[in-house]
């Protein structure tokens, strides 16, 4: 104890002796705000009171006969680039993106482009705009190896911030836009479209590709690509009036802990449908989802969420590996499949009253159900069911005010619950 307290007086000693060599503090009231002023008249007098600490020690300034070096006072640095540079880049005459961002020093960058661009664009600061014309003319296209393989991604973000693109084509790269730890993108009148080589590269070329990123897309087109969209590792993607068609290997993809959202999109001729997997949600409202093949799949898989809402569906939809998907306001096109819902592997299944329109949640389901492995599935809602319902290995439904105009088939302990009773009847079930 003793000791601790001749530690604390040697401490107030030091902190004494510092006040005195400073000349005194000047104390701000803890619960007044600093005014500007008061800032700057504090930072004067810290200044000057330094000065006098090192003309008590003129050594201070330079190395002693021991080597100890002075601490150099550090100049003031203020911001010289203009806080936004804007200008007109035609890459038909040989004007460069990659230059022009090369050697801004703006807090902020404006492109207007015009032409095609024969470039892949590397952006790695933040606020950058680029915008062409309204009408779309302004390309982005990068050239090819020797072996006809894109250089690169029309453009190519990482850590860029606040990027803006508007009425730009972006076609012909490994991706239209590949974006790697950049918040707030936004893309406007954006077509990312025919992105389909990458050689080895990459897996799978896509027209927009967001990794540890977060964008709004809207207006644009995601067509004609491998695949249209994809939102990867912690990404976040909120698109609305775009579409996205004929795009060869995939639909829209959020994967690894990342949310996706579409509005009023028109999703058609895919290799597959939307999907979430592997911890991440995928949520589709008032739009149009179809599929190239007969069993397309729009899907949640690895302890994802798939959530339909208002939206006409020309495919299936599957749900597995702990997985849950919830229907309102769904219209099955007479397109679907037979076997038109399936969840497996402790999968859940929710068609409820949930419509805020007061329309009816789902339609005529011309299709069966079929539940596996300790899946549920509860459906509350108006509407038909023109199918079966199949449970195997544990798995259970409730039905309630929908009528169902096949039979449901239990096996392997399941358990089912109808009200109004099955047209077809119930049976095997629990």
């Amino acid at each position: 104890m003793e000791c601790h307290q001749r530690i604390a007086r040697l401490s107030w000693m030091v902190v004494a002796g510092s006040i005195w060599a400073l000349g005194g503090l000047s104390v701000v009231p803890a619960d007044e705000p600093v005014t500007p002023a008061q800032a700057r008249d504090m930072g004067s007098r810290l200044e000057a009171k330094l000065e006098r600490l090192t003309e008590i020690n003129p050594r201070s300034r330079d190395l002693d006969e021991r080597g100890a070096v002075r601490v150099p006072r550090l100049p003031r640095v203020s911001f010289v680039g203009p806080p936004v540079l804007e200008r007109a880049i035609d890459c038909d005459v040989g004007q460069s993106i990659t230059h022009t961002l090369s050697r801004a020093v703006a807090r902020r960058v404006v492109l207007h482009l015009s032409g095609t661009c024969r470039e892949s664009v590397t952006i790695d600061r933040p606020g950058v705009t680029l915008t062409g014309a309204r009408s779309g003319t302004a390309v982005i296209d990068p050239p090819e190896d020797g072996e006809g393989i894109p250089i690169g991604p029309a453009i190519y973000a990482i850590g860029a911030h606040e990027l803006t693109l508007e009425d730009l084509t972006l076609r012909g790269g490994t991706f239209g836009l590949e974006a790697y730890a950049s918040r707030r993108v936004q893309l406007t009148r954006v077509n990312a479209i025919e992105n389909t080589e990458c050689g080895d590269s990459c897996t799978w070329p896509q027209g927009v590709y967001l990794n540890a990123s977060e964008a709004v897309i809207s207006d644009s087109s995601l067509s004609n690509n491998t695949s249209p969209l994809w939102v990867d590792q912690n990404s976040t993607a909120v698109v609305s009036d775009t579409v996205m068609e004929n795009n060869s290997g995939d639909g829209p993809f959020s994967m690894s802990n990342s949310f996706l959202s579409l509005s009023r999109c028109r999703l058609l001729g895919n290799g597959l449908g939307p999907q979430a997997a592997t911890y991440s949600s995928t949520r589709v409202y008032d739009s149009v989802v179809g599929s190239a093949g007969y069993n397309g799949w729009t899907a949640a898989w690895n302890t994802s969420e798939l959530r339909i809402f208002r939206t006409e569906i020309h495919g299936r939809i599957q749900g597995t590996q702990d997985s849950q998907v919830r229907l309102g306001g769904v219209q099955f096109g007479t397109s679907s499949p037979y076997d038109i819902i399936q969840l497996n592997l402790s999968s859940n299944l929710f068609i409820t009253d949930s419509s805020r329109d007061g329309s009816p949640v789902i339609g005529e389901i011309n299709g069966n159900i079929n539940l596996w492995a300790f899946s549920t599935a509860t459906i509350q809602a108006e509407g038909v069911i023109n199918g079966s319902i199949a449970l195997y290995d544990f798995s259970d439904v409730d039905a309630w005010f929908t009528p169902i105009l096949g039979s449901v088939e239990c096996a392997s302990r399941s358990r089912a619950f109808c009200n109004p009773h099955p047209l077809g009847g119930v049976h095997g079930c629990e």
